[in-house]
């Protein structure tokens, strides 16, 4: 198989049989890995099914490997690329976002050959991130987070800025009297952060709290 039809079968929005194939079973594996890991965490299914977990993960991992290798095969079957050399080609895939989350859905396998630890089932948790691709609504998410980051990042600084100030003044005020939530700066913050988030919790959940608190 040449490396154009390779790519064509990797291609998330390629209609071929072949690929509609590769995508099935690709959605497959996501969703078994992320159900053998959330069923690993239960002490008395890992108990009476550990073995059966562990055989389906090294399975879904040596999948994810797999697809790694072909897609770093492939990708100087992508057009435009037939200018570039190849290995200039699979370096700028490597570096993109889909190689990036490509590459961390190819480590939990790795990682539990190279250090032999149960735990390294917990870092399937990346597998789900396998399906951006696949979501266009989320690329459009993206590129209108991309536009709108300057006003966001204008949002967070002012939070920032305010809640600051804010517990900078409670450890001024407050240290004295209420040493523990108050006794440092980093306390205070902690403490406002807490407060923000359990009020805006509370607030959601029964409307008359967000209004009592002003």
């Amino acid at each position: 198989m040449n490396q154009e039809r390779l790519y064509e079968i990797l291609r998330p929005d390629s209609a071929g049989m072949h690929a509609k194939i590769f995508r099935g079973v690709h959605h497959s594996m996501v969703a078994a890995g992320i159900a053998v890991m959330l069923a690993d965490t239960v002490e008395p299914w890992r108990e009476a099914h550990g073995q059966l977990f562990e055989y389906a993960f090294h399975l879904i991992s040596f999948f994810f490997v797999a697809e790694f290798l072909l897609r770093l095969i492939g990708d100087p079957g992508a057009p435009g690329t037939e200018y570039r050399p190849g290995w200039r080609a699979r370096l700028a895939w490597g570096v993109s976002t889909g190689g990036i989350l490509d590459l961390l859905g190819a480590l939990p396998g790795v990682l539990n050959i190279v250090f032999e630890t149960q735990d390294a089932i917990l870092f399937g948790l990346v597998w789900v991130f396998k399906l951006v691709r696949y979501a266009p609504g989320l690329v459009g998410l993206r590129r209108a987070i991309g536009n709108a980051r300057q006003a966001l990042l204008s949002v967070l600084l002012g939070f920032v800025v305010v809640l600051l100030a804010a517990s900078s003044l409670e450890y001024l005020f407050e240290r004295a009297a209420q040493p523990d939530p108050f006794g440092s700066i980093p306390a205070a913050l902690w403490w406002g952060i807490v407060t923000m988030t359990s009020t805006a919790l509370a607030a959601r959940s029964d409307p008359s709290v967000g209004i009592s608190i002003f």
